[in-house]
């Protein structure tokens, strides 16, 4: 198989969606995401913040499955070289979740990423309208 139809094949398995939190754009994801497509999934939710200017909410409480810890380590090491767009983000995910939400955090920030994890939507949100 072609490396395009391997990644139209791999982004059949989850859906990025726009939607609004109040006056905020919130990114919903869902579906599923494991270590065949955590890559792809990144850089098309990074293609996709690219067009959005401020604090932005991304939704991941609907999504199944995560990549492995290892895949997430290395996902992250190879950000920087991708030129991920300097923005603050709120992650919403899952309680259930939160020791690998804070491992995904704590790479992330290793290579200058700015976000944030909530596991509570009126914590993301309060976060989403400081300081304006």
């Amino acid at each position: 198989m072609s490396p395009d139809v391997v990644r139209q094949v791999l982004a059949t398995a989850f859906a990025i969606e726009d939607g609004l939190l109040g006056d905020d754009v919130t990114i919903r994801v869902s579906g599923v995401c494991d270590d065949q497509n955590a890559m792809l999934m990144t850089e098309l939710l990074l293609e996709r913040l690219r067009w959005v200017s401020g604090r932005v909410l991304v939704d991941a409480r609907r999504l199944r499955g995560r990549p492995s810890l290892a895949s997430v380590y290395f996902l992250m090491r190879e950000l920087p070289l991708r030129q991920h767009p300097p923005r603050e983000v709120a992650i919403l995910e899952r309680e259930a979740l939160r020791a690998h939400a804070e491992f995904h955090c704590t790479t992330a920030a290793n290579t200058g990423m700015s976000f944030m994890y909530f596991f509570d939507v009126d914590a993301a949100r309060a976060w989403l309208f400081a300081g304006r």
